[in-house]
């Protein structure tokens, strides 16, 4: 769906046009098969026996369905081309309703073709126009036989156009069961734009873990001024860090501005769902029209990919076309792309050429800042003390364990859900005027039933030398064999360096323990090998062992192998 130059990954259900014109058992031309099974057919009304009236202005005769010229006494109503299910004749795209009728029903018939699909026979097989992507993994699902029997052996291709439908059209009817109508004053939630519901980068709360990443967001947002760091922007970090935030409030900031080319966001599971389709389909064509002429593409959770060869190779092209025409890419996985196992060297060295930014977890600060927002969007009121317990309760008293952007949220929650039913309570038992006046503000009492004293610090379980050596190993590409070996090559060097070094930080083993586990005759190895990745450390000096990680500063390695450890032990 698009809105305000915005692609988002929704379901985008179509309209249909003014309805309630004069329609009998043989309208518009139909012939009597559809009409007696009381199809729909897309951009026409329902037909049946039963003939609908509406009103209509004194002399001026009911138009036919379709939006076609009056007709007159004794004339046919003229035809129209956009209303009709297929692209042949009225004759032949009444029969092919009807037997798609009679192979999945009536009702299956008027859910989820009457609207939402216009079907059409020639000469590659069955063309199947439908207003979104979620309909195709539905007819994908569910009607896949039918279809195909329908196009007589031939070939079954789907395509998503959702400028084939009128846009003012009614959802076609789901499984939801039919909603007794809303209050008038009410407000609609349908008639919100989901690009309305989209994160902007305004309401990002900014601190020091992610102002860089904030920033670099910013720049890619607003396509008047030039990317400092290129076209193409990574984002990494832990979950509930604000990665989906920058990246559909960025897709939004981009389509606000207007004339500007087109702005889609997707999530790498929806892209894998929709390459797959198109691969059944043979529609691959139009899947990559889809990607390759946007200005901004945005994908959240490359990670996703790690085990999906086939979506990774078109990725990577797709990847190439949007870069070479000029346009901005930005990605956003959990890990740093040369951290994601499986994910591939072509695809690791393409994304790695761009602006690689981490947002690192919420600091004291900006973790109090987010508390305060949070509280104010559910209309609470929160004293110093209060907001300091509740940032406090979430990071649970360890700076190590921080907590997310989610963690505060679910926190807020609860202290809302107990604050309200506390207040509840006190009204109901007849509170003082003083107290019940106060309702708003969230006392720590309630704070501590919500979420609870103060926990004690649990330590994390010590890592074990065995995991060290097995990470690194990864990390660098070096077998087990030629780690414990006799050999001097550059990289199996810095590998044996790295785990002496995490291993002396990490766990609780002595030299001649990690000797041991190392493979190594004596600990003086060990120790000397700590020493000098120590001083390369001080020299900020970079990887140049001939692997993919040539270039990346060595203090950065180790603490990113470091921070997968902890995390793996925690």
């Amino acid at each position: 769906m698009r809105t305000d130059g915005v692609e988002l990954e929704q379901a985008a259900w179509p309209a249909t046009p003014d309805q309630g014109e004069v329609i009998g058992d043989a309208a518009d031309g139909l012939t009597g098969d559809a009409a007696a099974a009381g199809l729909r057919i897309p951009g026409r009304e329902a037909i049946g026996t039963a003939a609908r009236h509406r009103r209509v202005a004194p002399g001026r005769p009911a138009r036919p369905l379709g939006g076609g010229a009056p007709s007159r006494a004794g004339q046919p109503p003229a035809s129209t081309g956009g209303s009709s299910a297929v692209a042949t004749s009225a004759s032949d795209g009444d029969q092919l309703v009807a037997r798609l009728a009679g192979l999945i029903g009536p009702a299956a018939y008027e859910r989820y073709f009457s609207r939402g699909a216009r079907l059409e026979l020639d000469e590659r097989g069955l063309h199947v126009r439908v207003v979104s992507a979620f309909l195709i993994n539905i007819f994908e699902q569910r009607f896949r036989p039918q279809l195909e029997e329908l196009a007589g052996g031939a070939a079954v291709r789907f395509t998503e156009d959702a400028s084939a439908f009128p846009a003012e059209a009614d959802p076609p009817a789901e499984a939801m069961p039919p909603r007794s109508p809303a209050p008038a004053e009410a407000p609609s939630r349908r008639a919100s734009k989901p690009a309305d519901r989209a994160p902007r980068l305004a309401d990002f709360v900014v601190g020091g873990g992610n102002r860089l990443a904030y920033a670099a967001a910013c720049a890619a947002g607003d396509p008047t001024a030039e990317p400092p760091g290129g076209n193409l922007l990574v984002l990494h970090g832990g979950c509930g860090l604000g990665k989906t935030h920058l990246l559909r409030g960025i897709a939004r900031a981009f389509g606000d501005a207007g004339g500007v080319g087109r702005a889609r966001y997707v999530t790498a599971e929806s892209f894998t769902n929709g390459f797959l389709a198109a691969l059944r389909t043979k529609a691959t064509d139009a899947f990559r029209e889809q990607y390759r002429g946007v200005s901004l593409l945005c994908l959240d959770d490359v990670h996703f990919l790690a085990t999906k060869d086939a979506t990774k190779a078109e990725l990577l092209h797709t990847l190439d076309q949007i870069l070479h025409d000029g346009a901005r890419l930005v990605l956003a996985s959990d890990e740093h792309p040369r951290e994601v196992t499986g994910l591939g060297k072509q695809l690791c060295s393409r994304l790695s050429s761009g602006l690689i930014v981490e947002l690192s977890p919420p600091d004291d600060e900006l973790r109090l800042a987010m508390v305060h927002r949070l509280a104010r969007r559910r209309g609470l009121t929160l004293p110093a003390e209060v907001a300091q317990q509740i940032s406090h309760a979430v990071s649970h008293g360890d700076a190590a364990r921080v907590g997310s952007f989610r963690d505060l949220e679910g926190a807020l929650a609860r202290v809302e859900a107990f604050h309200n039913l506390l207040t509840r309570d006190a009204g109901a038992a007849g509170a003082r005027a003083d107290r019940r006046a106060d309702a708003g503000v969230v006392a720590m009492s309630t704070v501590t039933q919500a979420l609870g004293r103060r926990r004690p610090i649990v330590a994390d379980a010590p890592v074990r030398v065995e995991e060290v050596i097995t990470r690194v190993c990864e990390v660098l590409g070096v077998g087990s064999a030629e780690f414990a070996g006799r050999g001097r090559h550059r990289r199996v060097v810095l590998a044996r360096a790295l785990v002496a070094r995490l291993s002396r930080e990490l766990t609780a083993s002595s030299y001649p323990e990690i000797a041991t586990a190392m493979g190594r005759p004596n600990h003086s190895s060990v120790i000397t090998a700590v020493r000098r990745i120590e001083k390369q450390i001080q020299d900020c000096e970079i990887v140049g062992v001939g692997c993919p990680l040539d270039g990346e500063p060595i203090e950065e390695l180790s603490a990113r192998i470091a921070r997968s450890l902890r995390s793996r032990s925690g």
